[in-house]
Parts: C-alpha cells; structure tokens; sequence
C-alpha cells in the first residue's frame, strides 16, 4: 500500500504507516478525557505529540487524529483496542511491545526498544493483554500447581493461583489487587479460627480454603510494592524454568527481610482511628486502614460522625464511596456485639433500600448490600421471639422493597436484570423474604410456597422452604 500522510495541522504531516501507538479519550472520558496521544516513528526516532480538544486551537488537530486512526484501522495499518470508559488506543499491525507493569509502560520492539508511556493505569490495564506479550505464561504457573503439587505447600500452591489470577486480571482490564471486603472478611475469619476463637457458622473445610488465597492476595500485593512487578515476572519466569520448590523461601532471598513472607499477615492487626474519609481516591480513606488484615477500633463519636455521613449520602454518593463503607461496615460487624446494632441499625436498612442495583465503575455495590444484609442476618439470629418478630416486619418491609412483589419470585430465573448486581441484590432479597414466619411473607407468598411451580423454583432458598413446608403438610 503506498504512503498516505494526513494533514494533522498546519506545522504536522503524519504517516499513517509511521504510527506505532495511539490513544483518544472522548470527552466525557475517564482519566485523559478529550486528549489525543500519538507515537510516530521518525528517522529511527519515536516521537510524540498530544492534543487537547478542549483548547480551540488544537480541536482541529484532535479530529484530525481521528481521521487517521479511522482510515488506519480500515486499512490495516492498525489494530484497534477499546481502552474502557471512553478510551481507545491502536497500534500498529506487527509491532512488538514488552511491558513495563509498574510503570503502566508498553515497550516497543523494533531496531531498538523504545518507551512508550500509556496515559494512565485503566487504558493500561484494557490494553496490555492485546497489545503486549506475557512475561510469564499464565497456563504454564497453572501447570505447575496442578502437575508438581508434591513439591508445594497448601499456601505455596495457593500463592501461584493468585499470581496467575491477578496477572490473568491485569490482561483483561481488571483493576489489580481489588481485594474485596469479602476477602477482607474470609481472611479476618480464617486468622480468627487459626487462633482458636469461635467463628459463628464458620466450616473449616469449606471456608479456609477462602482465607487462604485472600492471605496469599495480601502477600502479593506486599511483595509487588516492595520489589514491583517486572522483579517478580523475572522471578517467576526463572521458578516456571526450574525446580519449582522452595517458592517461599526463595522470595525471602529477593525480599531479605527479618520475617519471612510465609509468616506475614498471619496475625490479625489492631487499631485505632478517627478517620472518617470516604473518597475513594484519598490515601487516608478509610478502606486504607485494611491494607493488612485489620479490626480497627473507632471511637463512639467518630462511628457517629462516619454513619451521619452515611445517612446524608444520596444514591449516586452511595455508589462512589461503597467500597470505603463497605470496609466500614465489614469491620464494624466483628464489634457488632460490643458496639450493638442499635447504632448502625439505620445505616445497614438504608443501604438495603438505597444501595444501586448497578456496579458501574466497579464500585463494589454488591459487597455493600452483602455486607450491610450480612449484619442484619447476624444480629437477628440472636433474637428472642418478641424481638424476632419485630425484626421479620422489617426484613419484610425492606426487602420487598427490592423486590417489588411476587412476579420477581414466581418467574426467578426467567429473566436477567440489566447488571450482575442487580442480579444479586434480587437473588438474596427473596432469600430473606421467604425466611421469615408464615404470618410475616408477603401477600401471596405463603400460597405460591404451597405450589408445585414452587419446587422447581430456580431460587434455592423458595425451593428449599418450599419443600419444608410442603413437607410439613404432606
């Protein structure tokens, strides 16, 4: 195909064919919104030129990219890479790039290896699993923990599927090290049972598996801050090409540290604090006082002051800060027998009424209806009978809320919500609604329990208390 130049502005020509990489963010992007980055090989030199489309003076140039990118991708010349939440990125069609994960860098391959820097960690993270190779095959550590288990612990092997998992996360545009409320709270349960305290409802068998990988997931983080990724890729390209034994030991060689990384985050940390920031971009939030598997102590006056803010929140507030509340949250239910539920009572059937039914951004609002229904569900087993039927009035009141009467219960299964959270929230809204008393179900619920449409209910909980009622009365 012969050259074709695009008139970029007046003091810019470019080559179609010269473009080794590019990125244009739409207005209402996230992250370099309105921008246009472009990375061209010049005389053996890359160089690189940015626009802002939300200066007049360079509107033009941004369109113009545009046009570029269009025609590239038509013909060839690029490949294309949506880049999430407005962005998008090419490169071009053959071009080698390494990757650079600490940095949030692609590295381009040609006669000589060139940096280029991708505008910010979450068109990164769409991008690196299309554009860039692997530095250790993922398929390769999964081998090893399937086909040379003998020579690994339990937490060995458990550490290799978290790396493989989070590397796996990194390629498709995952956010790294996302570690849940959830794992937060199987890694608390699983260090609690450790030490011989008594974990309500907890099976070993079943549940520690859990707190091990949220354990391993800790470390993984802790060893990425301290030696960054590319030392770990290398280390673990070298573990995939060896002997695949002493895994832990080691990383204490890399780590040289007094405590060995076997046995860190093996103890539950305690604290005080009277944070009560929610924005989920400040260092300070409150989720950052779980980086360590924690239980923090929070003053009277400040779990006021943090469940006043709370109960401001409208539903779009309630969205940004969930992950930071559900950390809250998660950390108050292991006081909740010191600190009661009389106080957060309010907050918790608040978010079961106004939590968004959505996840968009991955804010984490199903971990915030988990948790705040984890609490209810907590506190009501320890009722007595007058006190439990005051608390199935409310179950009822609020969770039929969610659901929104017996259609949603009589055709579970038939349809999807419109995102997995909602999913969710209607999955163990209707788990509670048939858990209370016969005298406390929603109308018509005591009566489509009775059917045999109730039995093949997809809902386990309505199949389950179906047939112990149908049981009964048989």
């Amino acid at each position: 195909m012969s050259k074709t130049n695009f008139v970029i502005n007046n003091k810019l020509m470019i080559d179609a064919d010269s473009l080794i990489f590019a990125e244009i963010a739409a207005q209402g992007a996230m992250g370099a919104a309105g921008i246009v980055n472009i990375f061209v090989m010049d005389s053996g030199k890359l160089k690189h030129y940015t626009f802002d489309s939300s200066k007049v003076s360079e509107i033009e140039s941004y369109n113009n990219c545009d046009e570029l990118f269009k025609y590239g991708s038509k013909n060839g010349l690029l490949i294309y890479q949506y880049a999430g939440y407005g962005n998008h990125a090419f490169k071009k069609n053959g071009a080698i790039f390494e990757r650079d994960d600490d940095n949030f860098t692609l590295i381009y391959v040609g006669e000589k290896r060139h940096k280029i820097q991708v505008s910010n960690m979450g068109v990164y993270s769409h991008i690196v699993g299309a554009f860039a190779k692997s530095p250790v095959g993922i398929n390769d550590i999964r081998e090893i923990v399937e086909n040379d288990s003998e020579k690994l612990t339990e937490e060995e092997k458990s550490f290799l599927k978290v790396y493989a998992s989070e590397s796996e996360r990194l390629e498709n545009g995952m956010p790294w090290f996302d570690i849940t409320v959830t794992e937060y709270n199987d890694a608390i349960s699983y260090l609690k049972f450790r030490r011989g305290e008594n974990v309500e409802d907890y099976k070993a068998d079943e549940y520690a598996p859990f707190g091990i990988e949220a354990i391993q997931k800790y470390r993984l983080k802790y060893i990425v801050e301290k030696i960054g990724w590319t030392r770990l890729h290398r280390f673990m390209k070298r573990f995939v090409s060896g002997a695949h034994k002493d895994l832990f030991k080691k990383l204490d060689e890399i780590l040289d540290e007094k405590q060995k990384i076997s046995e860190k985050f093996m103890k539950i940390r305690n604290g005080k604090s009277d944070n009560t920031e929610f924005s989920p971009s400040a260092d300070g939030g409150i989720k950052h006082l779980f980086d360590y598997p924690a239980i923090i102590d929070f003053e009277p006056e400040t779990r006021k002051e943090i469940h006043e803010k709370i109960m401001d929140m409208g539903t779009a507030d309630l969205r940004v800060n969930a992950d930071n509340i559900s950390y809250y949250l998660t950390n108050y239910f292991w006081h909740l027998f010191d600190w009661g539920f009389k106080d957060i009572e309010k907050v918790v059937w608040k978010i079961i009424d106004r939590c968004p039914d959505d996840d968009i951004n991955g804010t984490g609002t199903d971990k915030m209806f988990w948790i705040a229904s984890h609490i209810i569900n907590t506190y009501w087993k320890r009722l007595s009978d007058k006190e439990e039927k005051m608390m199935q009035q409310k179950v009822n009141a609020h969770f039929s809320l969610r659901v929104g009467g017996m259609w949603p219960i009589v055709h579970f299964g038939e349809f999807k919500m419109n995102d997995e959270v909602g999913n969710f929230i209607l999955e163990e809204s209707i788990g509670y609604l048939v858990s209370v008393d016969k005298e406390n179900l929603l109308p018509g619920l005591a009566e489509y329990l009775n059917t045999k449409e109730a039995l093949n209910s997809q809902h386990p909980a309505v199949r389950h208390f179906a047939e112990e009622i149908q049981g009964k009365t048989s």
